[in-house]
C-alpha cells in the first residue's frame, strides 16, 4: 500500500489506459463536492485521461448526469461516460424479457453476479428466465421515479404489480419503504429498515423468489451528523444481505461483483500497446472509498485501486497518528471485509 497525495505521484511511476472513478464518497458526499474532487477532474481531463465514472447508482447516466450538474456543478465534460450498476440492471431486464418474447437470448449483453446460500456463481438472462420466469410479474421495492427507466422499456413483457403472490421476481431499487407513498422509512434507521422490509423478505423466502438487487451497496456517506461524525445511508445492499441470511437468492451488478468489472474490461475500458509488448492491452486503476464494494472488487478482477480515505471510512481512519498506523487501520478493515489490499492509499480525490 503505496501512499500518495493524488495522481500526480502514481503518473510518475505508472501510466494507465483507463481511471474507473467511483462517484459516492469519492467525488461527493451526497449533500456537497468534496473540496478538491472538481479540480482533480478537470486535471485528468487536462492530462488527456480517460476517465469513467463507475456507480453503484441505479439510475442511468442521463440523470447521473443531470444530478451531478445541478447538485455538485460537475458536468458531463468532466469525465468520459458513466457505467451504474443502473445500466447493467437494464440490460438484463431488457435481455430476460427478450427470453420471455422468443424463448431465447442471442446475444446476452452482461451477466449477473448470484449470492445464495453463501456461494457466488454467475447467471446469464437466459438461465435466470428458464428457472423463474413465466408472466413476468415483479415486485418493485424502490422509487419509481429513479427506477422506471430500468424496466419501462421492456413493459408489458416484464409487468410492475403489488401482489406478493403473484410475483416472480423482486427489482431492489432503493430504500424508501416497500410502499412509501403511504409510510415511508427512514432510510438512516437500521431498526426501521429491517421492519419495513422483513414482511416482504418472508414471503419472498416462502415461495422461493429471487431479488434482483440494483444498487449492492450496503451504507454510503451521506453529509454529516450533529457530532461531526460522517452520516451513513441505508442503500439496497442492506436488504440484499437480510435475504442472504435467510437463504433467498440475490442478483448484483455492481461493485463489488464480477459483472460490472467484466462489462468495464471487455466494452469501455481503452487500451494501448506498452513498451515490451507487441499487442494492445488495457490497464485500468479503479478508485474508490468503500474496502467491501471497491476495493474487494477491483482487486478481486485483478486491477490496481486507489482507496480514497476521506469517504465512508473516515471514521475508522482519521486519527490515525503516523502511516504506519493507517496502514494497519486499512489492513484491519480489508480483513473485515475479506478484501486484498489497496494498491494506492489518497486521502482525497486529487490530482
Amino acid at each position: 500500500m503505496q501512499i500518495v497525495q493524488g495522481f500526480s505521484d502514481i503518473f510518475k511511476q505508472h501510466k494507465y489506459d483507463t481511471i474507473a472513478c467511483d462517484i459516492y464518497g469519492v467525488i461527493h458526499d451526497g449533500i456537497e463536492a468534496y473540496s478538491y474532487s472538481k479540480d482533480a477532474l478537470t486535471q485528468l481531463r487536462k492530462n488527456d485521461e480517460h476517465v469513467i465514472l463507475l456507480s453503484n447508482s441505479t439510475r442511468l447516466q442521463d440523470k447521473l448526469d443531470t444530478a451531478m450538474t445541478s447538485k455538485f456543478g460537475i458536468d458531463s465534460s468532466y469525465y468520459d461516460e458513466i457505467l451504474s450498476s443502473g445500466v447493467l440492471t437494464k440490460f438484463f431486464l431488457k435481455d430476460l424479457a427478450e427470453y420471455l418474447e422468443t424463448g431465447q437470448v442471442v446475444n446476452p449483453a452482461c451477466h449477473a453476479t448470484s449470492q445464495h446460500h453463501g456461494t457466488s456463481t454467475q447467471t446469464m438472462p437466459d438461465a435466470f428466465a428458464a428457472k423463474y420466469l413465466k408472466t413476468g410479474k415483479f415486485f418493485l421495492a424502490g422509487d419509481p421515479d429513479w427506477q422506471e427507466p430500468l424496466y419501462m422499456p421492456v413493459s408489458p413483457t416484464l409487468t410492475r404489480v403489488h401482489d406478493w403472490d403473484a410475483i416472480e421476481f423482486v427489482l431492489l431499487g432503493s430504500i424508501r419503504g416497500l410502499f412509501p407513498d403511504e409510510k415511508p422509512v427512514d432510510p438512516f434507521s437500521e431498526q426501521d429498515v429491517r421492519a419495513d422490509y422483513q414482511p416482504l423478505l418472508d414471503k419472498c423466502l416462502e415461495r422461493n423468489i429471487p431479488m434482483i438487487c440494483a444498487n449492492p451497496d450496503v451504507f454510503a456517506p451521506n453529509g454529516v451528523n450533529e457530532d461531526g461524525s460522517t452520516k451513513l445511508l441505508i442503500c439496497p445492499g442492506y436488504v440484499g444481505q437480510m435475504y442472504e441470511e435467510m437463504g433467498g437468492e440475490v442478483l448484483y451488478f455492481g461493485k463489488p461483483f464480477k459483472s460490472i468489472y467484466d462489462f468495464l474490461q471487455t466494452n469501455k475500458a481503452k487500451s494501448s500497446i506498452k513498451s515490451n509488448e507487441t499487442e494492445a492491452t488495457s490497464r485500468i486503476v479503479c478508485v474508490g472509498d468503500n474496502v467491501a464494494t471497491d476495493v474487494r472488487g477491483a482487486t478481486e478482477a485483478g486491477l490496481d485501486v486507489v482507496m480514497i480515505l476521506g469517504g465512508v471510512h473516515w471514521e475508522d481512519l482519521k486519527d490515525a497518528k503516523d502511516d504506519e498506523e493507517l496502514r494497519s487501520r486499512v489492513r484491519n478493515l480489508c480483513k473485515t471485509h475479506d478484501s486484498q489490499e489497496p494498491t494506492y492509499l489518497m486521502p482525497m480525490l486529487r490530482f
